[in-house]
């Protein structure tokens, strides 16, 4: 009877030590798939004609006990990122983890705006652009004007509205798009420019828009070398460097590609590191072409950047003369 008495006791701590880790695990189960929810809102991807991609996504957090940490999965990695809280209109720190995944620490909003710049989405091959992502949450293409979609996959998006602007929702999965840009051969101002309407997906290259690209592509060349030949005194041994420099662009002959508004960036960065809101007061230039410029001055040598502290600097990588 001892016996049988001491191998019930036994048996009854086994089943509670099996039923409270069983509990133990599954509330850790629990705070693990809480961390690590899919949140999607709604995304919407912009598409410019030099081959940015511009990504803003809001995220409806409400049920959430704050203050907590949301991770989201980017559709590539960033060269810009800013979250807003849409209640408080505050900006919010942030980590970007893995390249592509978005940690953001939320303190007393329950809605959030995520913005986002990338290069690495498209592709170019002679005047032809692919565009390619995957996401699991539904996505919002809206292209500009002067693109022309030749080939959309999935082939049967659905047409929506965004803030005005036509656009094609895709549901969750992979988007490719193959298109070329139209070149914009008159000085309307943009918001008088036509809307490019969407095409079949078995619709080819117009010949005429492909004319079009060639001329204009003959006579930049044309005016490029004529400008460089002028520059350099018609001396085939000038090639636009500085005394001393063994390669790195000169202001003084990088601005001859300049317009206005990069001069403004590189006089603003002149006095010293800024950030990307410091150049927009300074300069007075909104935030999306200031990024399009900065990224092209980060291409041609003239500016870089550093992430410290949670914000990212740009400075010149050159002296003015």
């Amino acid at each position: 009877m001892n016996s049988n008495s001491t191998k019930s006791t036994s048996v009854r701590i086994l089943v509670a030590i099996t039923i409270v880790s069983i509990l133990v695990l599954g509330l850790n189960n629990m705070i693990v798939q809480g961390q690590q929810v899919e949140y999607c809102g709604e995304i919407v991807v912009k598409l410019n004609v030099d081959g940015s991609v511009e990504v803003t996504q809001q995220l409806d957090i409400a049920g959430l006990e704050l203050p907590a940490t949301v991770n989201i999965t980017l559709l590539s990695t960033p060269i810009f990122v800013e979250v807003r809280g849409l209640d408080t209109g505050e900006l919010l720190p942030f980590k970007i983890v893995g390249n592509t995944t978005l940690s953001i620490t939320v303190f007393n909003d329950t809605r959030i705006q995520v913005y986002y710049v990338t290069t690495s989405l498209t592709t170019k091959q002679n005047l032809y652009w692919t565009l390619e992502y995957s996401s699991q949450c539904e996505t919002i293409l809206v292209m500009a004007a002067e693109i022309v979609p030749l080939r959309i996959s999935p082939s049967n998006p659905t047409p929506v509205l965004v803030n005005g602007t036509a656009g094609l929702k895709f549901p969750p999965g992979n988007v490719s798009i193959d298109y070329y840009v139209v070149p914009d051969l008159t000085t309307t101002p943009p918001e008088s420019t036509t809307t490019s309407t969407i095409t079949s997906p078995s619709q080819g290259l117009n010949p005429t828009h492909l004319g079009i690209a060639l001329i204009v592509a003959s006579i930049l060349v044309a005016g490029y070398w004529f400008t460089r030949k002028k520059s350099s005194g018609g001396s085939p041994n000038n090639k636009g460097k500085g005394p001393g420099d063994k390669g790195s662009p000169n202001i003084s002959i990088v601005n001859e590609a300049l317009d206005e508004r990069d001069r403004l960036i590189i006089d603003a960065l002149s006095s010293g590191p800024k950030t990307a809101s410091e150049l927009m007061d300074l300069t007075g230039i909104p935030k999306t072409p200031l990024y399009r410029r900065l990224r092209k001055l980060i291409e041609r040598g003239i500016i870089e950047y550093k992430d410290e502290g949670g914000s990212r600097k740009y400075m010149l990588r050159i002296t003015k003369n």
